[in-house]
């Protein structure tokens, strides 16, 4: 058993490091999947296996494998201005395996992803000195409808995918 859930981590992690890095440029924030594959992976298994897989992509990518946005790595990446969204996904992670089974799915990925519009945001404007508002015009808007997309999709599939994961 102890192995079966070191290699769902791993499968985790990787499909992360898989989805991550292609992206849709709109600015200095762009579209990835990224966020959906935390939706997932919280979605579909407990705090310390989805923790584990997210911590080991941002891991990979500190060290320079090329598994964030637009197929970039290193420590730069997560200290750049883009590094609160990469850093927040921990966090969105705990808040839907936490809070999945209490309050619903759809609720849940909507507050893990206030949550990432909240770390990155912040650290956006201490990284550029951006204003509030210009942060929330470049970190938030451009993202609310494609996000709401990404969050529907996840709250349609992750609960098929879990059934068909019980059956195999």
């Amino acid at each position: 058993m102890k192995y079966k859930n070191l290699t769902l981590t791993a499968l985790y992690a990787a499909a992360m490091c898989v989805i991550s890095p292609w992206v849709i440029p709109v600015g200095a924030v762009p579209i990835t999947l990224a966020s959906f594959g935390i939706y997932f992976i919280a979605g579909l298994t407990d705090i310390k296996k989805a923790i584990a897989a997210v911590s080991v992509y941002i891991m990979l990518g500190a060290l320079g494998v090329p598994v964030f946005s637009g197929f970039a790595g290193g420590l730069q990446v997560l200290l750049g201005p883009t590094g609160g969204f990469i850093i927040g996904y921990l966090l969105a992670t705990a808040i839907i395996t936490i809070l999945k089974d209490k309050i619903g799915l759809f609720s849940t990925i909507c507050i893990a992803t206030l949550a990432i519009y909240l770390v990155g945001t912040a650290w956006y404007m201490i990284v550029t000195k951006a204003s509030f508002l210009i942060s929330i015009v470049v970190c938030c808007l451009p993202f609310i409808v494609v996000d709401f997309i990404k969050i529907v999709l996840a709250c349609i599939l992750v609960p098929k995918l879990k059934h068909a994961l019980k059956g195999a």
